[in-house]
C-alpha cells in the first residue's frame, strides 16, 4: 500500500508520462551509448532494445495517446543484421492503424529489405517523405579514440549490394506515388546502390523535393562507358517529373573527366534540366562540377584539391597556355548548359552550383531571391582567360534580379566585378540584399571577404589610378548590399590586394612626395561610408598615416585583422585611440621582415604591445586607457616561433589580464 504523499507522488508522474506521449512528434530508435558517444567520445559497449521490448514501448505510448509523425532510424553496424530488421518491422507494426505518421528516416546501417519496404506501405498508409542514407555510423570517436573493430563493415558483397538495390526499388515502388519529399543517398545499408536502382525515383510521379546522391564513379576511366549512361537515364528519369519543384543533386565523381567527356558530360545534364520548367530552387553539388571548394560545397572528398583558378594558374606557370584555355572553354561550356536550363525556369527562387557564372545570364532570372555560385564574372571576361570584368575601356553595368536578396560565391568578388553590378531598386521598408563573398573557407568559417583587386590592378608594386577608381564605385555600389559577417552579425568587408603587396597608388605629377599619397587618403577612406564595424586588409603595404587614417575616422570598428599585409610594428600605437575595438587579428610575417635580430624585434613588440595594453591607472589617471573594449588579441606567427613569442608578450598578456574585463591575448600558429 502507498501512504498519500506516495500515491500523490505516483499520479503526478501518470499524468506527466501521459502529457509528455501525447505531445510526441517523433521516434527515434538511437542506442543510447551511440548518443552519450557523440557528446563524451567514450562509446563502451552498443546497446540496442529487443524486438519485443520496441512493441511493448510503442503500444503503451500509444494507449497514453502517442501520435507521432515522424520516425527514424540509426542502426549501427552489425553482423547480425536480421535483428536490427526485427527491431524495424517490430516499431512499424506497433504503429499499424495510425494514419499520423508522414516521414519516414533510415539513417547510418537500418536494413531496408523487401519485408521491411512493405511494412512500411502497409502500416505508414499517409507516408509523404521519406529519408535514405546510409553508411557512416552516427558517432565520430577521432583518431585518438576509435571505435570498436565491430562498428566497421567489411566490403560488401556483390549479392548485398543486388539485395539492397532490389529493396530500395521495391520501397519507392510502393510507396513512391503517394511520395512529396524524398531524400536519397546512393548507398544503401553501408553497400552502394547502382544507378539503375535509383531511377526507381520515377515511380515518385507526385514528387516535389528531391534531394540525390548520384553513386560514386569507378576509380579509372575505362570503366566510366557505362556508368555515364546510367547516370544520364537517371537525370532523364528525374525529368519527367512534373511536379517537381526543389531538386538537389550531390554525390558522383570524385576526380575531374578529361574536357570532352565534361561536354558530354554537361549536354546530358543540360537536356535533363531544361524539362523541369517548374523548378523553384535548384542546387547542383556534384562534385565534377564544383569549380570552386569551399566549406558551402557540402563535402570535401578532396580537400587539397585545386580550385579552377589555382589549375589554370599552375597552367600558366608552367606555359601550358593552351591546356588552360581549355580547361576554362569545359568550365564555361558546362556554366552555359546550366545557365540555358535555367533560363526555362520562370519560377526559379534560388539556385546553387559552385561554377564560373557569367553575370549576363542572371539577369533574366527575374523571380530569383538566392544566388550561390563559385564565381562570378562579367561577359567581357567569360571567355577570356582573365578574370575580370572589363578588359580596357568603359566599365559595363549589369543588373542583378529585382527580387535578389542573397548573393554568395565561393571566391572573392572581384572590385572591377562588384563595381559592375546593378542592384535593384529596393521598395520602402524592404531589406538590402546580403553579400557573403568567399564565404566559408576551409579553416576560416564564415569569413566573408568582399573585394579583391586583380593582377591588372597592381603595375610595378603600386595600386593603379583606374583600380583606384573602379573601387570608389565598388564601394558605392557596397552600400546597396548588406555585408554582415555571419559569426559576429556585423557589417564588415575584407579588402585583398591579389597575389603580391601593394603599396599606394603614385601620387598626381604635382606632388614630389611619394610618402603623402597613402591608401587611406587614395581610396580606403570611401569605406568610412559604409560605416563598418570590422575590417580585414590582406597583402596592403600600410603606413602609420594609414593607420591613424582607420582610428580617426573608422573608430566604430569593433574588429580589426591586418594578417598578410606589411606595416612596422610601432605603427599599432596609432590604433590606441579606438574607443570601439574589441578584437584584433595580426600577423608576424612584416614583422620578420623588417627585423632581422630575434631579440631586437622581442623587444620592439613587447613595448608596442605593453602600450596597446596598459590597464587603468586609477580614477586620477591623467592618460586615458588605450584600446578601451579590448577583449581579444591573436597572433599568428610560425610554427616554432610560438614559445619565444608567447614569452615576449607575457607582460602584454598580463597588462590584458589585469583589466578585469576577461580581455585576452593568444599566439596562434598560422596556417
Amino acid at each position: 500500500m502507498f501512504d498519500k504523499d506516495q500515491l500523490s507522488v505516483r499520479m503526478a508522474c501518470r499524468d506527466m508520462r501521459d502529457a509528455y506521449d501525447q505531445s510526441v512528434s517523433s521516434i527515434s530508435v538511437t542506442p543510447f551509448r551511440i548518443a552519450f558517444a557523440c557528446m563524451t567520445g567514450e562509446l563502451g559497449e552498443v546497446e540496442l532494445p529487443s524486438p519485443d521490448v520496441v512493441t511493448r514501448a510503442v503500444e503503451g505510448m500509444r494507449a497514453r495517446g502517442l501520435r507521432p509523425s515522424t520516425i527514424s532510424f540509426h542502426m549501427p553496424w552489425t553482423e547480425d543484421a536480421a535483428l536490427h530488421e526485427q527491431r524495424v518491422l517490430a516499431l512499424l507494426r506497433a504503429l499499424a492503424g495510425t494514419d499520423a505518421v508522414t516521414d519516414v528516416g533510415f539513417n547510418c546501417h537500418t536494413p531496408i529489405t523487401t519485408a521491411v519496404a512493405r511494412a512500411v506501405a502497409t502500416f505508414i498508409p499517409k507516408l509523404e517523405s521519406l529519408f535514405l542514407t546510409h553508411g557512416p555510423e552516427p558517432y565520430e570517436l577521432g583518431p585518438h579514440k576509435p571505435p570498436p573493430h565491430r562498428a566497421i563493415p567489411p566490403p560488401p558483397q556483390p549479392a548485398e549490394v543486388e539485395s539492397a538495390a532490389a529493396s530500395v526499388v521495391e520501397l519507392l515502388r510502393l510507396t513512391g506515388p503517394s511520395l512529396k519529399t524524398l531524400f536519397l543517398c546512393a548507398d544503401a545499408g553501408g553497400r552502394h546502390v547502382p544507378a539503375q536502382a535509383l531511377r526507381s525515383v520515377s515511380f515518385c510521379s507526385s514528387l516535389r523535393s528531391l534531394q540525390l546522391a548520384l553513386p560514386p564513379w569507378p576509380e579509372s576511366v575505362d570503366s566510366m562507358a557505362q556508368v555515364l549512361a546510367d547516370e544520364d537515364l537517371l537525370l532523364q528519369d528525374i525529368s519527367v517529373i512534373s511536379t517537381l519543384r526543389s531538386l538537389e543533386l550531390t554525390g558522383g565523381g570524385c576526380w575531374v573527366p578529361p574536357a570532352h567527356m565534361r561536354l558530354t558530360l554537361a549536354d546530358a545534364l543540360g537536356s535533363a534540366l531544361s524539362r523541369l520548367t517548374g523548378l523553384t530552387c535548384l542546387k547542383i553539388r556534384v562534385r565534377r562540377l564544383t569549380h570552386y571548394w569551399s566549406g558551402m560545397s557540402g563535402f570535401d572528398p578532396m580537400y587539397d584539391a585545386s580550385d579552377l583558378n589555382g589549375q589554370v594558374h599552375e597552367l600558366l606557370d608552367g606555359d601550358q597556355v593552351e591546356r588552360a584555355q581549355v580547361l576554362l572553354a569545359a568550365a564555361a561550356a558546362e556554366w552555359r548548359v546550366v545557365a540555358a536550363a535555367v533560363r526555362r525556369m520562370p519560377g526559379l527562387a534560388e539556385l546553387r552550383v559552385p561554377m564560373r557564372a557569367n553575370l549576363a545570364d542572371l539577369t533574366a532570372l527575374t523571380a530569383l531571391t538566392c544566388l550561390r555560385v563559385g564565381q562570378l564574372v562579367s561577359p567581357e571576361a567569360f571567355d577570356a582567360m582573365a578574370n575580370t570584368a572589363a578588359i580596357g575601356g568603359t566599365l559595363a553595368t549589369h543588373s542583378l534580379p529585382p527580387s535578389l536578396r542573397r548573393l554568395e560565391t565561393h571566391i572573392p568578388l572581384s572590385v572591377r566585378v562588384l563595381a559592375s553590378l546593378q542592384p535593384a531598386a529596393l521598395l520602402p521598408g524592404a531589406p538590402p540584399c546580403s553579400l557573403l563573398a568567399c564565404g566559408r573557407l576551409r579553416g576560416r568559417p564564415n569569413q566573408a571577404w568582399c573585394l579583391d583587386f586583380e593582377r591588372m590592378d597592381v603595375a610595378a608594386g603600386r595600386l593603379t589610378p583606374e583600380a583606384v577608381a573602379t573601387f570608389r564605385r565598388a564601394v558605392f555600389v557596397l552600400g546597396h548590399f548588406d555585408v554582415r559577417d555571419p559569426d559576429w552579425n556585423s557589417r564588415g568587408v575584407c579588402v585583398c590586394a591579389g597575389r603580391e603587396v601593394a603599396r599606394p597608388p603614385l601620387p598626381p605629377v604635382d606632388v614630389d612626395n611619394v610618402r603623402m599619397v597613402t591608401h587611406f587618403s587614395s581610396w580606403m577612406g570611401e569605406l568610412v561610408a559604409l560605416r563598418l564595424e570590422w575590417l580585414a586588409l590582406s597583402n596592403m603595404w600600410l603606413t602609420p598615416q594609414d593607420l591613424r587614417g582607420m582610428a580617426h575616422l573608422m573608430g566604430g570598428l569593433k574588429g580589426l585583422e591586418l594578417r598578410g599585409s606589411r606595416y612596422a610594428p610601432a605603427g599599432l600605437l596609432q590604433l590606441a585611440g579606438m574607443q570601439e575595438l574589441k578584437a584584433l587579428r595580426l600577423g608576424s610575417d612584416s614583422w620578420r621582415e623588417i627585423f632581422e635580430d630575434d631579440e631586437f624585434l622581442y623587444d620592439s613588440l613587447d613595448g608596442v604591445f605593453l602600450a596597446l595594453t596598459a590597464a587603468p591607472a586609477g580614477k586620477d589617471a591623467s592618460w586615458p586607457v588605450p584600446l578601451p573594449k579590448l577583449q581579444w588579441v591573436q597572433i599568428f606567427v610560425a610554427d616554432d616561433e610560438v614559445e619565444d613569442m608567447e614569452a615576449a608578450l607575457a607582460s602584454a598578456k598580463a597588462n590584458l589580464e589585469s583589466r578585469g574585463s576577461g580581455a585576452r591575448l593568444y599566439v596562434s600558429v598560422a596556417s
